[in-house]
């Protein structure tokens, strides 16, 4: 082990840049709460915009009435979903809640399907799919 990477605690992840200066990185879980998010459309419906930044509340919940989870309009034919974290993160993996019900109490689990996530430091500047 390097001899910096001793002073990382042991929640820490000892990182050595390019310029070969060593940094502890803290490994944090839930990134994206409450940070900007936007989307392609935004479903309106009975009063409710389903946001993008419903997706970022801290509310897991998957009933989308109970929950308020974001959605697209129906006829997106090209949706996204995206969120900004507002600095450089190294990012290990990335954890979605699908929708479970919808309004009439239907499952629509299968709905997010083929899904891509993409990380990259701005929108036209993306790299590991």
């Amino acid at each position: 082990m390097n001899q910096e990477c001793l002073a990382c605690s042991s929640d820490d992840q000892c990182v050595t840049l390019s310029s070969k200066k060593v940094h502890c990185v803290r490994a944090v879980s839930n990134l994206a709460l409450h940070k900007p998010a936007k989307q392609s459309s935004t479903l309106k419906w009975a009063g409710v915009a389903y946001s993008a930044n419903l997706a970022v509340d801290g509310n897991n919940g998957t009933d989308f009435v109970v929950d308020l989870c974001t959605s697209t309009e129906g006829g997106d034919t090209n949706p996204w979903w995206l969120v900004d974290l507002q600095a450089m993160y190294s990012i290990r993996s990335v954890r979605i809640f699908n929708r479970g019900m919808d309004e009439w109490g239907l499952d629509v689990s299968d709905r997010l399907r083929n899904a891509t996530v993409i990380v990259g430091l701005t929108e036209s500047d993306v790299n590991t799919p």
